[in-house]
């Protein structure tokens, strides 16, 4: 699998995206026992053709004024906002693969490795941007990964991702990882929203507002999917 299969746009092209049609499908496991607004991506299996022509105005292109950079509002293009949340779902995706529950797996032929015990991947993951392939390996995967990520943040994403992902016999296998159940007393609910964008960057900003014990506090982060010299990449993705 070569790396340059990921999607390349133009600045015009990424802003005349229009909006992604989903075809979701679980792959079962445990959730995180968090309330949330939106589902687990890492839970999914993600299809889009993201370049699909839709009827409906072309996204502007130009650069917001400037603002109080402090300040984390809703911006009103809802073609923009779909567009950088398909990418947002396809990389919390990955995410949620290292940090939070293993790709989807078989419980059959599970082989026994220093120590742990790996089982293979179902090879029927989908995506635009592996052209319809599918990740068989651990090479591809990697490759996968850098294809979504600017490579300081795709760097430590691989180096995690060792811990629970290897090849075995030319194939990818999997540690049967799986999310902690959360607090009773804890709940989170998860807003997602575009709060800024140019013709070569778009800001993706997480509200979470977490209630503990009847204590509520407010939380923004920001996702920033830019366009580099390695083409269109998250650059700014926290990883806590």
């Amino acid at each position: 699998m070569k790396k340059d299969f990921v999607l390349k746009f133009t600045s015009l092209g990424l802003a005349l995206l229009c909006g992604a049609s989903f075809a979701l499908s679980a792959c079962g496991g445990k959730g995180n026992g968090k309330t949330e607004t939106t589902e687990d991506p890492s839970t999914e299996i993600i299809t889009a053709a993201p370049n699909q022509d839709t009827e409906g105005p072309d996204v502007p292109v130009e650069t917001l004024p400037p603002e109080d950079d402090t300040v984390r509002d809703p911006v009103d293009n809802p073609r923009a906002e779909m567009m950088v949340k398909y990418y947002y779902d396809l990389a919390m995706q990955v995410y949620n693969w290292i940090y939070v529950e293993c790709m989807p797996i078989t419980t059959d032929g599970g082989v026994e490795k220093d120590g742990y015990t790996y089982y293979p991947i179902v090879a029927v993951f989908e995506s635009a941007l592996l052209d319809g392939a599918t990740i068989e390996t651990y090479k591809d995967f990697t490759d996968y990964i850098y294809a979504i990520f600017d490579k300081p943040i795709a760097d430590i994403l691989v180096a995690d991702s060792r811990e629970n992902y290897r090849d075995i016999n030319g194939t990818l296998y999997a540690k049967a990882i799986g999310s902690e159940t959360g607090s009773g007393d804890e709940q989170i609910e998860k807003e997602g929203f575009l709060s800024k964008y140019t013709s070569d960057l778009f800001r993706y900003t997480i509200k979470e507002t977490k209630t503990v014990n009847g204590n509520t506090t407010v939380v923004f982060s920001d996702y920033v999917y830019e366009n580099t010299a390695a083409g269109w990449r998250w650059t700014s993705f926290p990883l806590n």
